[in-house]
């Protein structure tokens, strides 16, 4: 967004030069005539008629940018995520506009260290979190933050797993985000990695199942349960900058 005020003053500075230079063609063209003795010259605007055509242009030009400077700029959101499959490192879920599935550049990742991101790591039920968030500002060839998720919990008990992924605005508490069911995989790790605006975090919400809790997820009509609720277990993590 520009300053309106600044841009306000260029153009009475530019109208009154324009002013001012047609006043000294115009006195000097009349002095010139009045020299020569000619009762008639070729005609030009009045320098009253001038001045009202200029305030004119000039309400005209400030109106324009008053209405271009009040406009909101263009902004485009960063929040995207992806999730991929350990085991095979193919895609789960991602957004994207484009069908993916191979995600072998992932393997560049470790859950030991990641050159410039910060390794924290967290527990909660029976998941195991190991989050990296990037040192440095956000660009277009690095994700902000990448997050190995685990169930370390008994598997013997657990026939599906399911993933959440929210962005949420710090401020407003807005929130937005998907979830899916998928299966246990051998490795029982799933990769997180995306971006996020700068006003907001991302959470991760995990969950296993057996095929009960399953069976009365696909039975329920309320489309505000969560599937969750029907979880053996949940873990999830919020990642900040």
């Amino acid at each position: 967004m520009f300053n309106i005020l600044a841009l306000v003053s260029v153009f009475f500075i530019i109208a009154l030069i324009i002013w001012g230079v047609y006043y000294l063609l115009y006195t000097s063209r009349i002095n010139k005539a009045v020299h020569d003795g000619k009762i008639r010259t070729k005609s030009m605007i009045g320098v009253p008629k001038m001045t009202v055509i200029i305030v004119i242009i000039l309400l005209i030009l400030i109106s324009v940018s008053s209405v271009l400077s009040s406009q909101e700029p263009m902004t485009f959101s960063r929040n995207n995520y992806a999730v991929i499959d350990t085991d095979d490192y193919q895609f789960v879920g991602y957004s994207s506009r484009y069908s993916l599935d191979d995600a072998s550049f992932a393997k560049v990742y470790s859950k030991d260290e990641n050159e410039g991101y910060l390794r924290n790591e967290y527990t909660e039920g029976d998941f195991n979190f190991i989050v990296f968030t990037s040192k440095t500002a956000p660009d277009d060839f690095h994700p902000d933050f990448i997050c190995f998720a685990t169930y370390i919990g008994k598997e013997e008990l657990v026939s599906a797993m399911s993933y959440g992924g929210t962005f949420e605005d710090i401020q407003s508490k807005e929130m937005m985000g998907t979830s899916a069911v998928v299966e246990m995989t051998d490795s029982r790790t799933y990769m997180f990695m995306g971006n996020y605006d700068e006003d907001q975090c991302f959470k991760i919400t995990m969950g296993v199942y057996n095929n009960d809790g399953i069976k009365a997820y696909e039975k329920e009509d309320n489309f505000d349960v969560k599937i969750e609720d029907f979880a053996l277990s949940v873990g999830s993590i919020t990642i900040k900058r």
